[in-house]
């Protein structure tokens, strides 16, 4: 079987928050196009942008270590934390350029 060209494409990558949780994230591939459209020069163009990509998280919990499903108002949550934020743009553009980000 050959490759399947799929507009929306999406892929899962591994996620760590600052305070060493490690998560999964489905992501939206997006275009080059698309990727110009959105601005990375304020937390609202970032946050915009990570609206965009961030298709689903599977396993979340609660505090009372409960499922919580995810959705728009959860990923609004999550994009209040800086270094989920940034925990989010690492995992993508890992996945994407294959290449690791560090010092």
């Amino acid at each position: 079987m050959g490759f399947i060209l799929n507009a929306n494409r999406t892929f899962s990558a591994p996620c760590r928050s600052a305070d060493g949780q490690t998560f999964d994230v489905t992501f939206r591939a997006l275009t080059d196009e698309q990727v110009k459209e959105h601005d990375f020069d304020s937390v609202e163009g970032e946050k915009t942008f990570l609206r965009a990509i961030v298709h689903d998280i599977p396993d979340i919990e609660g505090d009372d270590k409960q499922p919580i499903a995810f959705g728009p108002e959860v990923l609004g949550q999550m994009l209040e934390f800086a270094d989920l934020r940034g925990a989010f743009l690492r995992g993508y553009r890992e996945q994407v350029t294959g290449a690791q980000t560090g010092n």
